[in-house]
């Protein structure tokens, strides 16, 4: 599974939650088709950057932030759990 950052969701994985294809979840952020974050050209740039809120995915999929991310409640616990230590 590749590293998700903290904070936002990459393409791909909306992508694999959505049943879609990348391009599609691309397409549908640009076109606000998907209500699930936002993109942008920075300037002389002529590709997009994409935002996906985890939040907003899961609100949209109707499921957890935690399952968004790809984390168990365990491995949320645990990481809480050893982080304290």
């Amino acid at each position: 599974m590749p590293k998700i950052q903290k904070g936002r969701v990459p393409v791909k994985r909306a992508a694999e939650l959505l049943n879609l294809s990348v391009l599609s979840v691309e397409c549908g952020i640009v076109a606000n088709a998907l209500p699930i974050g936002c993109a942008w050209k920075n300037e002389g740039s002529t590709c997009y950057t994409y935002h996906i809120s985890p939040k907003l995915l899961a609100d949209y999929l109707g499921l957890t932030v935690e399952e968004v991310m790809g984390q168990t409640k365990e491995t949320s616990n645990a990481t809480e759990t050893s982080s304290d230590i």
